[in-house]
């Protein structure tokens, strides 16, 4: 074990008192860095950063410095000075940077006192450190933020080499007249960017490795507190495993697997530690909200539904937000044919993915699935295509140039790729998400029974939108007819329909559901049970009344 000391030195009249550090103390002494000496134990190396005006009062003349501090406990075996500039201008500040870097290096180092060139150096560390402690008790003006930000640069790349080095920064809280003086562990400060960068990785990125691996450390530290038996055990450990699950399912494109089980996982085990992240991980309080809003927004029952479609499209924004451009051009496409099995399946028949039979089953999902693709694609192929087919053309090309890998003649570049992803999952979230249940016919919704209101809300589309059927003319030929149904078509689809309930003129009624049918778009008819009540008038005279009762919606048949 070697840990190496790096501190500032001012030009101030240090008074002395007796400083604390991790429960040791040191003799009345003007030196605060001997309390950092004790507590380590027998430090490798001891760096101090000053000015050429520090050099000359601590070290040059009477090395003032290293006498006071071998008063006060072991001198270290190796001591040196690390010269800098005043940091009045960029060039002065970046070599302050870089001259902290080099002290904080994780290589063994040289020493960095000033010497003359023919003079040989006094030292080289024989190994690297493996505890690195800064302390910015006596750094003047800027220098402790310049110590900071060199520390939080480290700390980064100690975590992308994985090397195990500990960093630790220190304070001396001095009060004049208040004779024993504790040295403050900042290094929390450090935790803060740790974490941050954790959490980072998992929302720009889709990974939760590192967040993984912080939360089982912490809850393996708190597990060490001497209180820890009498105390609730925290879960972060379990946090950390759905985070991983999480991750792992998203970066896969285990859709079905995301929606229904790793979401709903993670969101119950936000929910678990939202106590003990907030105890214990102050940093993570103002991230769990928006992974908890992450997780509700990713759940569905089954992931071809109404709420299913809802989440692959939040899906497909966080594969966007994370710039995993195949995984969305491949769950986009996944997307329109699963809306597509949506429109032409009923809700009984539907196989979802996972389930059903195995490979190359005729019974099972995947024979289910790439018949509603084949029923898809030629309605994709014509010009006059809405809808989800319209989607489904537009993207299908731009889909099979990245998931191919660019292996092709003319591809894209990687810009236009992006922007058109971008365009393509704009698009299909206007067709698909915010979905409705139109009810397009003569009879406004606000007429309706309670229970037909109810089983068009129970579609999972929300109130149903009321459209009046438009008149036809009887004299009108079939082109007037079909230019009608065209018009009543683009101005349903304006609705962002769904499901819609059409009733009106026959002809019209037919040609506008053969349109929707091929944009995607389930039509429905009411059923109704007729009810006949007679009743005596007091004349004698007998009434009847004829009433329809509401059933059920019952799909139009594709042709």
């Amino acid at each position: 074990m070697s840990a190496r000391i790096v501190t500032f030195l001012g030009l101030g009249q240090y008074q002395s008192c007796i400083y604390e550090l991790d429960g040791r103390r040191t003799s009345e002494t003007a030196m605060h860095d001997a309390a950092t000496v004790i507590a380590t134990g027998e430090p490798t190396s001891i760096i101090v950063i000053g000015t050429q005006e520090v050099w000359e009062k601590w070290f040059a003349a009477d090395a003032r410095y290293t006498t006071l501090l071998a008063e006060a406990c072991p001198l270290p075996t190796r001591v040196g000075f690390q010269l800098i500039p005043h940091g009045r201008t960029e060039e002065e500040r970046w070599a302050i940077f870089e001259a902290i870097r080099r002290c904080l290096s994780t290589r063994p180092l040289d020493d960095p006192t000033p010497r003359q060139e023919d003079v040989p150096l006094a030292w080289t560390e024989p190994e690297a450190p493996t505890e690195l402690i800064l302390d910015v008790t006596h750094g003047f003006r800027s220098q402790p933020v310049f110590g900071m930000a060199v520390a939080g640069y480290v700390n980064s790349q100690l975590r992308r080499d994985d090397r195990k080095i500990d960093l630790r920064i220190l304070y001396a809280l001095f009060e004049p007249g208040v004779p024993l003086t504790p040295v403050l562990d900042l290094t929390q400060l450090l935790d803060v960017m740790v974490w941050d960068h954790a959490i980072d990785s998992l929302q720009r990125h889709g990974r939760a490795d590192d967040l993984e691996r912080l939360l089982d450390a912490q809850q393996r530290t708190l597990m060490r507190h001497p209180d820890a038996r009498t105390q609730a055990r925290p879960s972060l450990q379990k946090l950390g495993g759905a985070l991983k699950s999480f991750a792992d399912a998203l970066v896969t494109t285990r859709t079905g697997d995301l929606l229904t089980r790793r979401a709903p996982a993670l969101e119950a085990a936000l929910s678990d530690t939202l106590l003990d992240l907030q105890t214990h991980v102050p940093p993570l309080k103002e991230q769990v909200e928006g992974l908890s809003d992450w997780a509700k927004r990713l759940q569905a029952d089954q992931p071809i539904s109404p709420k299913g479609i809802g989440a692959m499209l939040e899906l497909a924004k966080l594969y966007e937000k994370t710039q995993r451009y195949a995984e969305l051009s491949a769950l986009l496409r996944e997307l329109l044919i699963s809306a597509w099995t949506l429109a032409i399946l009923p809700p009984e028949a539907i196989i979802q993915p996972g389930t059903g039979g195995r490979n190359g089953d005729s019974s099972g999902f995947t024979a289910q699935r790439n018949a509603v693709e084949a029923h898809l694609l030629p309605l994709s192929h014509d010009k006059a295509a809405r809808g989800i087919p319209q989607r489904y053309a537009q993207l299908t090309d731009l889909r099979n140039d990245v998931l191919h890998c660019a292996h092709r003649d003319n591809p894209r570049l990687p810009s236009p790729v992006r922007d058109q992803l971008h365009e393509q999952l704009n698009r299909i979230t206007a067709a698909l998400a915010d979905r409705t249940f139109v009810a397009c016919s003569n009879h406004p919704v606000s007429n309706w029974a309670r229970d037909q209101v109810e089983a068009a809300t129970a579609v999972g589309y929300g109130p149903p939108i009321h459209l009046d059927f438009p008149n036809v003319d009887p004299d009108a030929d079939e082109d007037a007819l079909a230019r009608q149904a065209d018009l009543l078509c683009d101005a349903i689809l304006e609705l962002r329909p769904a499901q819609v309930f059409i009733a009106g003129e026959f002809g019209l009624t037919m040609a506008t559901v053969q349109r929707l049918h091929q944009a995607g778009v389930v039509c429905v008819s009411a059923t109704a049970r007729r009810e006949v009540v007679e009743r005596v008038l007091p004349d004698g005279a007998t009434e009847r009344q004829t009433v329809f009762r509401f059933v059920r919606w019952r799909r139009y048949l594709r042709g």
